[in-house]
């Protein structure tokens, strides 16, 4: 489904009480209003949830966090959701390009740091269950980490010890 900016104010606000799973697959979230979409859907019983995020533009600069999380559903609405499976990936092209550029322009004497993206636990405080698959670097934040019991790192290349130290502090 696609959302013009000049329609996405009209979007109504639709309550779907009944659905327990969904799937959502979001190309490119900066440049279009999906965030606005999700954000007009309310599943007060939703149980589970696959959010894939795909950043395909060739030229676009590296993502930001909201790019990616504003897509979560509210938690105050939400607060049934335990299991997510999160899915974020980039073209292997963008990420030649944009970190050979990022190198040259920091002067970090060959050191890659690559992108990273946050998820704030506040996000989603009840989850029990995250799958996590992404060719980002993953970190996660927050004062108290929800009640996790299984973490699932699937194909996830960048991750790095900092999210391990990020879950030992946080759990």
């Amino acid at each position: 489904y696609t959302v013009d900016a000049e329609d996405a104010p009209t979007v109504p606000v639709v309550t779907l009480k009944n659905v327990q799973t969904c799937k959502f697959d979001v190309a490119n979230p900066g440049f279009n209003d999906a965030h606005h979409l999700l954000r007009c859907i309310q599943m007060p019983n939703l149980y589970a949830m696959d959010l894939y995020i795909g950043f395909e533009q060739k030229d676009q600069s590296p993502p930001e966090n909201s790019e990616a999380f504003d897509l979560l559903p509210d938690p105050s609405i939400h607060a049934n959701l335990r299991h997510l499976r999160l899915t974020t990936n980039f073209i292997s092209n963008f990420w030649r390009y944009s970190e050979a550029r990022f190198l040259k322009e920091s002067r970090s004497k060959g050191k890659l740091y690559g992108f990273i993206l946050t998820l704030d636990a506040s996000r989603v405080p009840f989850l029990t269950s995250l799958t996590l698959r992404t060719n980002f670097d993953f970190r996660l934040t927050g004062t108290q980490f929800f009640p996790l019991r299984r973490l699932e790192l699937d194909k996830c290349a960048r991750v790095t010890r900092a999210l391990l130290k990020d879950l030992r502090k946080g759990l």
